[in-house]
């Protein structure tokens, strides 16, 4: 469970800095600062809604074999 936060932590680090990176923003910056946890927090919600539509495809597919009445 402690290396899965470690990832977690690990990738929106990333994401932070390819945001930071792409838009060219200087964090000391107060509009840059507001610019920033605007995409980033963003970023996260699309994040989250992608996480919730997997979840959810994967939920409704069809994970028990279909039994076979020949074998009764």
């Amino acid at each position: 469970m402690r290396k899965l936060l470690i990832y977690i932590i690990i990738f929106l680090l990333i994401g932070a800095y390819i945001i930071q990176t792409a838009y060219n923003l200087d964090i000391k910056d107060k509009q840059d600062q507001k610019t920033f946890f605007k995409i980033f927090s963003g970023w996260m919600a699309k994040l989250y809604d992608n996480l919730k539509q997997i979840t959810a495809m994967i939920i409704n597919q069809e994970w028990v074999p279909e039994t076979n009445k020949t074998n009764d």
